[in-house]
C-alpha cells in the first residue's frame, strides 16, 4: 500500500466520524478529504469539494495570515490560529488547528467556531497538540497498535465507553481484554481480528463487561494501515462504539413486533375477532377471527349496517342489545360489554361476548367511530350450563340422601345451616332456626357435656371434625346422627369449618337387630361347634367299639414319631386280625358280631400299656401300637396271651362264640422307619400269620418281601390291562329315600384279570396308587359312564345322574379341565365324588381352580365316605358341595345304636343347613331304609338295595326317557 493511500485511509477514519468541522490538505492548501460537517459549516452544496484551495474560503482579510501559518509542518507545527470566515451570511470567527501527517504528504485540520467575539488571533494559546484534539473530539473510542514500535494507544472516549477510570487505565493488555469479552462472543471476536490481520479490515459486535459489572454492546471497526514489504500488517486503527441502546432499542422492537404478531394471531383466532366501525367514512373491518366466528367465508359478505346486525341476534337478545347501542347513541355510555346469541351460517346459535369502546363522536354527540372485539363463548355457555346441571344434582342427591350441610365461621363465631339440617332436627319455626343456640338445645341430655366439650377441642386445635351424637327433635323423636367437618379458608382469608350430618339412626336400629342376630349366630355355632367336636370325635374314635380309629391312630403315630427320632426309641406295631368272626356274623347276626367286637376291644384295652395305643383300623381288624417296645421275646409272650385270651369262650344271648387272634408283628429298632412301612411290614407278617393257621403270630422278616414281588407282579399287570382295555365298569343304583326310585347310579371300577378274574379296587387300588395311575383309571371310567349313558338313551332310557369317584391326584391335575372338557355331555349329569380326605380347609389353589372348573362343565361335587376322613365344617362351606356321602361305617349301625343313630342325624341335619344333600351308604335291611327315611335323609345306596351291577343289567331297572 503506497503512502498517500495510506494517508487517505487515516483520513477517512479520523475524520469522518467527526461532528466538527474537519479537512485534509495537501501542502498547498488543496483540499484531499473532508468531512459533512464541513460541508454544513461552510453552507456549501454537499457534493464533495475536492480540488479547489482553501484560501477560497477564508476571509480576504485573513488569507495572508492563513499562508503563512500553512507551512509544511501544518499550521505552525499544530498550534491554533483564529480567523475569520463568512458562515451562513455572516462574519464569524474560528479557530483552525492543523498538523502534518505521518508521511509528510498531507495536512489534517480541524475548524472550531470561536466561542468569543472579541478573540483576537494573537489571544488564543492552545492546550494540545493537533492528534489529540483529533482523538479527543471522536465520539467513540480510537484505539492504535503500532507493530514497529510495539506501541498500542487508547483514546479517553475508548475507556469512558467501558466505565474505566484513569487510574486502572494501564491493566488493558489484550489478555485482560479478551477476558472481559463475553464467553459466547470470544470466538467470533478472534475470528475478526484474524480477518482484519488477512484482509486489512474488520467489523464485529460482542458483549463486554462495563467496569460496573453489566454487559454492554460494543460494535468494533478496524483496518490496517501499513503493511512491511512483506505484506505483514504494521500499524492497525480503529474505533469502538457502543451500540448497547441501538442493541436495546432493537429487541424493544423485536418484543413490540412479537407481541403485535401474538395479538394479531389472538384476534384472528378461531374465538376471537376484531371489529372496527367508522361511521363518518361508512367503512367497516372486521378480522378473519370475527369472520370465522360466524362462519362467514370468502362467498359470505359482512354486516353493512346495524338493522342487518340487529337481525342476526338471538330475538330473546335482540332487546338488551338494542338498549345497549341506544345508550351509547345517546351518550349514556362510551363502553360496553354484552353477551348475546348471533347465528351461524349453518343455521345454529353461537354465544358471543362483545366489548366495544367509542373512540370518537361528532359535534351532534352521535358515535363517529367504534372499535371491538367479539369472543366465541358458546364453549363456556355450555360448561356453565353443564356446571348449572351438575350443581342441581348435586342439590337433588344431598336432599334425597338425608345429609345436611352446615358451615361454621370460626372469627363470627356463626353458623350456617342448609334446610336439610333444620329437616333434620325437625325445625319449622323461623325464629326456632334464627336462635344461635340450636345446636346445644337438641342435643340429647346424655350426649349432650361430651358432644359440647368436643366440638370445642376440634375448634381448639383445628383437627378434622368427626363426632356422634344423639338429638331429640322437635317432635320429641330421637335421631342418631354423625357430623363430619373439616377446617379450610375462604376467598376473604376467613376460616371456617363445613361438614356435613348424617343421620344413622336407621343404621343403628339395624345394626341393634343386627347384634341380636349375632349373638343368635354365635349361640347356633356353638351348638354346631359341639356338634362339630362330637362329629370329630366320632370321626377319630370307633363308633362300635369307642377305640381310636385308623385316623386317630395316624394322627398318634405322627405326634409320636418325633419323640421315637429324638430319643432313638424301639418300637412296635401288632396288627390283629379276627379268626372265625364272619362265621359268628353270619350265623348269629349283626348284634352277635358287634357285641364280638366290644369283646375284643375290652381285651385289647385291658391288655395295654401306657406306651401303647388301641386302635380299630377295619371292620375286623385291630392295631397295638407301642412307643417303648420291649425285646422281642417279651411281645412275643405278650402276643400269645392275647391269642389266649381271645380263644376264652364269649357268650353272648346264651350262645357260646369263640374266637381267635391271628398277629403280626413288626418292630422298628432304631426308628428309621416311617410309620407306612412299618404298619406295612405288620401286614405282611400277618398275612404269614394267616397262612401258616388261624391262632398265630408272626414276627416280620425281610423273607416276607415276596409279598411285595406280588405287588409288582400286579403293577406290571395293570399296566398291560389298561393298554388292553381290561377295566370295565359296572353300576350301583341311587335311590330316592322317600319313593325308592332310581335317581342315580355311582360307577365303580371292575379288572377284568385274565388269569385272576374280576377285581374289585381293593385288589388292586392300592398298587394302583403307588403306579400313579389311579386319574387314568378314573378317566377310562368317565369315558365307558359316558359311552353307557348314550346307549341308554338311545334305547329309550334314562339315569338322572352317574357319580364317578375322582382321586386326589386327579383334582390336583392343573390338566384337568382340559382332559374332560371335550368328555362333557349336556344331555347326561355327572357327579365328581371325592373322599373325605380329599379337601382340607386351606384348599390347594389348583384343586380350588379344578372344582370351578368341574362345576362350569355342569358336573357335580359329592363328598364320599363323610364321617370318616378329617373334613370340618370350614372345609365343607369352602367345598359347598352338591351331595355328601355317609360312610358306611356310621350308618350300618344306627339301626342297634341311638348314639349312632343322633351322629348320622347330625350329619343330615348339618347337610341341609349348609343347603347339601344326603346320601347313606351301607344299607342292608329295610329297618336302615326305616330309620333313614325318619332323619331325612336324602338318597339310599347299599347292598340291601341293590348291588352293583353291568350297564345292561342297570338299563332294565332304568325308566323310560
Amino acid at each position: 500500500m503506497g503512502r498517500e493511500s495510506s494517508a487517505d485511509l487515516l483520513a477517512a477514519s479520523l475524520i469522518d466520524p467527526l461532528t466538527i468541522p474537519a479537512v485534509y490538505l495537501k501542502p498547498d492548501g488543496v483540499i484531499i478529504h473532508h468531512n459533512t460537517a464541513w460541508v454544513d459549516w461552510i453552507s456549501h452544496d454537499p457534493t464533495p469539494i475536492f480540488g479547489p484551495n482553501i484560501c477560497s474560503l477564508i476571509h480576504s482579510s485573513q488569507q495572508h495570515a492563513f499562508m503563512k501559518r500553512l507551512t509544511p509542518h501544518g499550521l505552525t507545527a499544530g498550534d491554533g490560529c483564529v480567523f475569520r470566515t463568512t458562515h451562513k451570511g455572516r462574519s464569524i470567527w474560528f479557530t483552525a488547528v492543523g498538523g502534518v501527517d505521518k508521511w509528510n504528504t498531507g495536512i489534517l485540520g480541524l475548524v472550531v467556531p470561536s466561542r468569543s467575539c472579541d478573540m483576537q488571533p494573537d489571544g488564543y494559546q492552545p492546550q494540545s497538540c493537533f492528534w489529540s484534539e483529533v482523538i479527543d473530539n471522536l465520539p467513540d473510542g480510537f484505539w492504535s497498535y503500532d507493530r514497529t514500535l510495539a506501541q498500542s494507544f487508547r483514546s479517553d472516549a475508548w475507556f469512558e465507553l467501558r466505565g474505566l477510570s484513569k487510574t486502572n487505565r494501564d491493566d488493558t493488555s489484550r489478555t485482560r481484554q479478551l477476558a472481559s469479552i463475553h464467553p459466547d462472543d470470544l470466538p467470533n471476536v478472534i475470528q475478526a481480528t484474524r480477518a482484519l490481520l488477512r484482509n486489512g479490515i474488520c467489523d464485529v459486535q460482542f458483549r463486554e463487561r462495563h467496569a460496573n459489572g453489566h454487559w454492554i454492546n460494543v460494535r468494533s471497526q478496524g483496518r490496517v494501515t501499513e503493511r512491511n514489504a512483506n505484506g505483514k500488517p504494521m500499524r492497525l486503527i480503529g474505533t469502538d462504539s457502543n451500540v448497547t441502546k441501538l442493541h436495546e432499542t432493537q429487541s424493544s422492537l423485536d418484543q413490540l413486533k412479537t407481541l403485535e404478531m401474538r395479538w394479531q394471531f389472538a384476534m384472528d383466532s378461531e374465538l376471537h375477532g376484531l371489529w372496527d366501525v367508522d361511521f363518518a367514512t361508512n367503512k367497516r373491518y372486521y378480522s378473519e377471527g370475527w369472520r370465522f366466528i360466524r362462519g362467514l367465508g370468502g362467498s359470505h359478505r359482512d354486516y353493512m349496517n346495524t338493522e342487518e346486525f340487529l337481525d342476526n341476534i338471538h330475538p330473546l337478545d335482540r332487546g338488551a342489545v338494542v338498549m345497549r347501542v341506544n345508550a351509547v347513541d345517546r351518550g349514556d355510555i362510551d363502553e360496553f360489554f354484552d353477551e348475546f346469541r348471533v347465528r351461524h351460517t349453518d343455521g345454529r346459535w353461537i354465544w358471543v361476548l362483545s366489548r366495544g369502546q367509542v373512540i370518537s363522536r361528532g359535534k351532534d354527540g352521535q358515535p363517529t367511530r367504534l372499535i371491538g372485539t367479539d369472543t366465541d363463548i358458546t364453549r363456556v355457555k355450555q360448561l356453565g350450563n353443564e356446571y348449572d346441571d351438575v350443581a342441581k344434582r348435586l342439590e337433588l342427591a344431598v336432599k334425597s340422601s338425608g345429609i345436611g350441610v352446615w358451615e361454621f365461621d370460626m372469627e363470627a363465631q356463626s353458623v350456617v345451616w342448609d334446610e336439610q339440617m333444620y329437616e333434620i332436627y325437625g325445625i319449622t319455626d323461623p325464629e326456632k332456626k334464627r336462635s344461635p343456640t340450636v345446636w346445644e338445645e337438641h342435643l340429647h341430655p346424655d350426649d349432650k357435656d361430651e358432644a359440647i366439650t368436643a366440638s370445642l377441642a376440634f375448634l381448639q386445635d383445628r383437627t378434622d371434625y368427626d363426632l356422634s351424637y344423639r338429638i331429640i327433635r322437635e317432635d320429641g323423636e330421637t335421631r342418631y346422627l354423625r357430623s363430619t367437618g373439616h377446617h379450610f379458608i375462604d376467598a376473604h382469608g376467613t376460616p371456617k369449618l363445613i361438614g356435613i350430618i348424617c343421620d344413622l339412626t336407621r343404621e343403628h336400629e339395624q345394626a341393634s337387630a343386627l347384634r341380636a342376630a349375632n349373638a343368635k349366630t354365635v349361640e347356633q355355632n356353638t351348638a354346631l361347634e359341639a356338634a362339630r367336636a362330637d362329629m370329630e370325635y366320632q370321626s377319630n374314635h370307633d363308633a362300635l367299639t369307642g377305640l381310636p380309629n385308623r385316623r386317630k391312630l395316624e394322627a398318634y403315630l405322627n405326634d409320636a414319631r418325633q419323640r421315637r427320632i429324638a430319643n432313638n426309641m424301639r418300637s412296635a406295631v401288632l396288627h390283629i386280625d379276627l379268626d372265625r368272626f364272619k362265621q359268628i356274623n353270619d350265623t348269629l347276626g349283626h348284634a352277635a358280631g358287634d357285641a364280638v367286637l366290644k369283646h375284643v376291644a375290652d381285651i385289647l384295652s385291658s391288655a395295654a400299656t401306657p406306651n401303647s395305643i388301641v386302635a380299630r383300623v377295619g371292620g375286623d381288624e385291630f392295631a397295638v401300637f407301642l412307643d417303648h417296645a420291649p425285646r422281642d421275646a417279651v411281645l412275643g409272650y405278650w402276643a400269645r396271651d392275647l391269642i389266649q385270651a381271645a380263644k376264652h369262650p364269649f357268650i353272648y344271648e346264651g350262645h357260646e362264640c369263640r374266637l381267635g387272634f391271628s398277629i403280626g408283628i413288626a418292630v422298628d429298632e432304631t426308628a428309621e422307619l416311617d410309620d407306612s412301612a412299618l404298619f406295612s411290614n405288620a401286614d405282611l407278617a400277618l398275612y404269614q400269620a394267616k397262612a401258616e393257621g388261624r391262632g398265630q403270630m408272626h414276627f416280620y422278616s425281610p423273607g416276607l418281601k415276596s409279598a411285595a414281588r406280588a405287588r409288582r407282579q400286579c403293577a406290571d399287570d395293570m399296566i398291560i390291562g389298561l393298554e388292553q382295555g381290561q377295566f370295565q365298569c359296572v353300576y350301583q343304583p341311587q335311590y330316592a329315600c322317600s319313593t325308592l326310585e332310581i335317581v342315580g347310579a355311582e360307577a365303580l371300577v371292575r379288572w377284568d384279570h385274565p388269569t385272576r378274574g374280576r377285581l374289585a379296587p381293593d385288589a388292586f387300588l392300592d398298587v394302583a396308587e403307588d403306579l400313579d395311575i389311579v386319574a387314568k383309571i378314573d378317566q377310562v371310567v368317565f369315558e365307558r359312564a359316558l359311552e353307557d349313558s348314550k346307549k341308554w338313551r338311545a334305547s329309550g332310557k334314562h339315569v338322572p345322574q352317574i357319580s364317578v369317584n375322582v382321586s386326589a391326584k386327579r383334582l390336583l391335575d392343573p390338566m384337568l379341565a382340559m382332559r374332560i372338557s371335550h368328555l362333557a355331555d349336556e344331555e347326561q349329569r355327572f357327579a365328581f365324588e371325592l373322599l373325605e380326605s380329599v379337601f382340607l380347609d386351606d384348599a390347594d389353589a389348583n384343586l380350588s381352580t379344578n372344582l370351578a372348573c368341574i362345576r362350569n362343565l355342569g358336573i357335580s361335587i359329592e363328598v364320599d365316605d363323610f364321617g370318616t376322613g378329617h373334613a370340618s365344617m370350614v372345609g365343607l362351606l369352602n367345598l359347598q358341595p352338591d351331595r355328601l356321602k355317609i360312610d358306611r361305617q356310621l350308618v350300618m349301625p344306627l339301626v342297634r345304636s341311638q348314639r349312632q343313630r343322633r351322629l348320622v342325624a347330625s350329619i343330615i341335619e348339618i347337610g341341609h343347613v349348609l343347603g347339601i344333600a344326603v346320601v347313606a351308604e351301607g344299607v342292608e335291611t329295610q329297618e336302615h331304609v326305616d330309620v333313614l327315611a325318619s332323619l331325612g335323609c336324602d338318597y339310599l345306596q347299599g347292598y340291601g338295595l341293590a348291588r352293583p351291577m353291568s350297564a345292561a343289567d342297570l338299563q332294565e331297572l332304568l325308566p323310560e326317557l
